[in-house]
C-alpha cells in the first residue's frame, strides 16, 4: 500500500486522522489560501483541500496524500480563522441566534497515477440565541478557539453554543470527513483498525 502523507500542519486534523489506526506522516502545503470571489463557499472549500493535496505531490513518488479544508459560510460572508480572542469573541456573536454552512472538503490524490478524488460534506448549524458575550467569551478562553473556523469547538465546551446540527459526518466539523476517508482508503485496499 502506498503510504499516507496529509498534507496539513493542523493538529486538529492530525489528531482526527489518528483515529484510523494507520500509520501516516504529515507535511506543511505550505500554501497561502486564498479566496476566488468567483468560487461558491463549498467549490471553494474544494478548491483549497485539492491545492493542498497537489502542493505536496512532488514530494512523494507513491504516496496517498490526503489535502482537507473547511469554509463557513454565513450567507454570503465566509468567516476564516479569527486569529485572535476578541476576534473569536466578534464571531460568535454574529453567529449568535443564526445557522450558518460549514463546507470541508477533502481530496485525495494518488501521486504514482495522478488521480485524485474529492468529496465535500456541508453541515448546517443553528447557534443559541440566548448566549451571552460573557458566556461566549469563557467558552473562547477555555476552548482557546481563535485557530478555529467559526471560533468553536463542538468536541468540547463549544457544542454547548449551538441549538441543531445537521450532518452526515460529525469529524467533519471538526476538520477532516473521516466517513468519507475510510469509505475511500477501505476501497483501496487499506485495513482501517
Amino acid at each position: 500500500m502506498n503510504p499516507l502523507v496529509l498534507a496539513s500542519t493542523s493538529k486538529y486534523k492530525r489528531s482526527l486522522f489518528k483515529q484510523l489506526g494507520l500509520p501516516f506522516q504529515w507535511v506543511d502545503p505550505e500554501i497561502e489560501e486564498v479566496f476566488d470571489p468567483g468560487l461558491k463557499p463549498r467549490e471553494q472549500a474544494a478548491e483549497l483541500a485539492s491545492q493542498k493535496a497537489q502542493a505536496v505531490e512532488s514530494r512523494f513518488r507513491e504516496a496517498t496524500i490526503i489535502g482537507a479544508d473547511q469554509v463557513l459560510a454565513f450567507g454570503d460572508t465566509i468567516l476564516t480563522k479569527p486569529g485572535t480572542k476578541d476576534k473569536a469573541v466578534q464571531q460568535l456573536e454574529l453567529l449568535r441566534g443564526h445557522e450558518h454552512c460549514l463546507h470541508t472538503a477533502v481530496c485525495i490524490l494518488e501521486t504514482k497515477s495522478g488521480r485524485s478524488w474529492t468529496q465535500t460534506v456541508t453541515s448546517t448549524l443553528k447557534m443559541a440565541e440566548n448566549l451571552t458575550t460573557e458566556y461566549l467569551r469563557e467558552v473562547v478562553e477555555r476552548d482557546q478557539t481563535w485557530d478555529c473556523v467559526g471560533a468553536y469547538k463542538l468536541e468540547s465546551l463549544g457544542v454547548t453554543l449551538f441549538e441543531t446540527i445537521d450532518t452526515e459526518d460529525a469529524t467533519s466539523i471538526v476538520g477532516l470527513p473521516l466517513l468519507s476517508i475510510s469509505t475511500y482508503l477501505r476501497e483501496k485496499g487499506y485495513f482501517i483498525g
